[in-house]
């Protein structure tokens, strides 16, 4: 092999060398994997669930306007009334105390209203659970199904907090008390004082739970507290 033989291999093993050691100091670019699941398309933030044949079957309200669904008075009272109560469980948000006014009471009834039909809404669950764990009685607690359950539990807990404060919030403005409304987080967790107003009269609670809310207002009030 003649000098200039390897003269040009010797020059091709260098640029060799040059374009992989480039190659490693250029940073691969990060891909988003794909879900395993055929059904799920992935994009960010979030993953959407495509509709496909078995569970349109599975779930035949999937394809109707969430908004716009509603049940007929005998539909409702059989999902409901179907199953029976729980004695831990309290089905009946407090009423406004009688300090309020007409004016308020009336829009606040409303709301009274979405948070007895969601507290409703707890019993097919309950009753779900109690079913599952009757008919295998080996079930862990961690079974995936007791785990939705009690995600849907908590979801429609939110929505009643949510409701609780957006009265209070009502409240609030109806008897144009100063400052702003004091939030669930707060007053849930207060002592009653002196200057403590409850805005809810007292009601009977299923079992032996007790819960107070207390608003402090500077507004004479009737004082009342929930047994």
């Amino acid at each position: 092999m003649n000098e200039v033989t390897l003269q040009r291999i010797e020059e091709l093993t260098e640029k060799v060398n040059q374009l992989l050691l480039a190659r490693e100091t250029v940073p691969t670019p990060t891909t988003v994997s794909e879900p395993e699941d055929q059904f799920i398309t992935t994009r960010a933030p979030a993953s959407e669930l495509k509709l496909y044949p078995k569970l349109k079957d599975a779930l035949p309200s999937i394809e109707e306007d969430f908004f716009r669904i509603q049940l007929t008075e005998e539909e409702r009272k059989d999902a409901i009334y179907s199953c029976p109560k729980s004695i831990f469980m309290n089905y009946l948000p407090p009423l406004l105390n009688d300090s309020a006014s007409a004016a308020v009471k009336k829009a606040d009834s409303t709301l009274h209203g979405i948070q007895v039909a969601l507290a409703q809404a707890t019993r097919p669950l309950d009753y779900y659970v109690h079913r599952t764990i009757q008919d295998n009685p080996e079930i862990t607690a961690d079974d995936p199904r007791f785990l939705f359950a009690d995600t849907m539990r908590v979801l429609l807990s939110d929505i009643a907090a949510t409701v609780t404060q957006g009265r209070l919030d009502n409240l609030h403005r109806g008897m144009e008390l100063p400052g702003k409304p004091q939030q669930l987080v707060e007053y849930e967790h207060q002592q009653e004082g002196p200057g403590s107003v409850n805005p809810f009269r007292g009601r009977q609670q299923f079992g032996t739970q007790n819960s107070t809310i207390s608003y402090t207002a500077p507004a004479q009030t009737t004082e009342a507290a929930i047994p």
